[in-house]
Order: structure tokens, then C-alpha cells, then sequence
């Protein structure tokens, strides 16, 4: 059986390679998770974004206080909270105002290039 550890740090390299695959290639997981005083993702990025990943894998989901701990760590940067539950798929969360910020400045591009 694996450790409650080695779970979480597998969730971080999942999310970290869909960084690489869509977003960053040197994204990775953070070695520390999270743990810098002065820098809590548990993914670390070359290109800053500014957003604050952080990453939880349990067998029960305690999605507030999760929450949370993201807004709390994410300092300036905007929270975002990756979870995943034995033989559920990854979810991620953020606020409904992120959501609809990135809806309008995808809308925004879209409008642009259309015309």
C-alpha cells in the first residue's frame, strides 16, 4: 500500500507533466512541495503566471479547507486547487471570478481574431 505521501507527490508530477504538455515544458513538481516560505505552489513553473497551484490527493475530500489553505498560500497570486479521490479524476477548483475572468479574456481573444 502506497503512503498518503507518495499519493499527493504523484498528483503534483501528473499535473506538472499536463503543464509541460500544454502550458510550460519546464514545469515540474516542486522538490519542497510547497514547503519555501517564500514560494508555496507545489508546482514550480519558468514562465510565471500568476497562479498558485496547490495539489491534494485523498481518499475523503475536505474541498473548503483545502481551499482554504490555497488562498492562504497563494499570497498575490491567484489560488487554484487540484484534487483527486481514489479512482476519481482529477478536478480542479477555483473561484467562480477567476472562472469568469478567464471566460471574458478567452471571449476577448476570441472576438479579436474573429474578425
Amino acid at each position: 500500500m502506497k503512503s498518503p505521501k507518495q499519493k499527493g507527490n504523484r498528483l503534483e508530477y501528473q499535473i506538472a507533466q499536463f503543464y509541460q504538455r500544454k502550458l510550460d515544458k519546464d514545469a515540474r513538481r516542486m522538490p519542497t512541495s510547497g514547503a519555501l516560505d517564500n514560494y508555496k505552489s507545489d508546482i514550480l513553473k519558468r514562465i510565471y503566471d500568476g497562479w498558485s497551484d496547490e495539489c491534494k490527493k485523498k481518499k475523503k475530500i475536505a474541498i473548503y479547507d483545502w481551499w482554504e489553505q490555497a488562498v492562504r498560500q497563494a499570497g498575490i497570486n491567484k489560488p487554484v486547487l487540484h484534487i483527486k479521490a481514489n479512482h476519481k479524476p482529477i478536478l480542479t477548483v477555483m473561484s467562480v471570478e477567476d472562472y469568469f475572468e478567464l471566460r471574458e479574456e478567452l471571449q476577448d481573444w476570441r472576438n479579436k481574431y474573429d474578425k
